[in-house]
Order: C-alpha cells, then sequence, then structure tokens
C-alpha cells in the first residue's frame, strides 16, 4: 500500500531548529514546554481519531445489516464470480494480437 503523503509530512523551520542540542538551559526550558504542549495535541488529536474510527465502524456496520435486510427482498444474491479474461492471441513472431474494427 502507498503512504500518502500530507501537510504533516512537510518538513518546516521549526521542526529543523529543533534538531539540534540546546546550548543553555532557556533554550532547553523552551524545548521542553513545546515538546509538552506538541505531545498534548497530537494525543488530542489521536483521540479524535479514534472516536471517528469508532463513529464510522458503528455506521459501516449499520449499513452491512441493511444492505443484508434489502438483498432477499429484492432478490439480489452475490454477484457470479467474474469470467476470466480469453487468452492472449500470439502471431507467428510471438506478439501479443488482436482484432480492432474501425
Amino acid at each position: 500500500m502507498i503512504k500518502r503523503r500530507g501537510l504533516r509530512d512537510i518538513a518546516t523551520g521549526q521542526r529543523a531548529q529543533r534538531r539540534g542540542l540546546p546550548q543553555s538551559r532557556q533554550q532547553a526550558i523552551s524545548d521542553l514546554a513545546r515538546l509538552e504542549q506538541e505531545k498534548t495535541r497530537l494525543q488530542r488529536e489521536l483521540e479524535i481519531w479514534q472516536a471517528n474510527q469508532q463513529r464510522t465502524e458503528q455506521r459501516l456496520a449499520l449499513v452491512d445489516a441493511r444492505l443484508a435486510q434489502l438483498q432477499p427482498v429484492l432478490g439480489l444474491h452475490a454477484a457470479p464470480p467474474a469470467q476470466p479474461a480469453p487468452p492472449e492471441r500470439l502471431d507467428a513472431a510471438g506478439w501479443g494480437t488482436f482484432a480492432l474494427e474501425y
């Protein structure tokens, strides 16, 4: 699966500044406060994502249940398996060919 990149993946100037070790006690305290604030923000964001995931799972279960109720009423059943693709035709040189009508 390909990981989609978003705005959260963009390196910012602040992120680059935080890479070095603080030179003074004041910088260390400032970094500590900033990191604690970032941790709190990320924990809040995680809680929101988990709540959204639970809500989505519940709605998906309701939709599945409704589909299960409607399919017998309408006479719909699981789709038949798809037909396999016809074998490729090869010409004398071994190239795959196909007919194209205008």
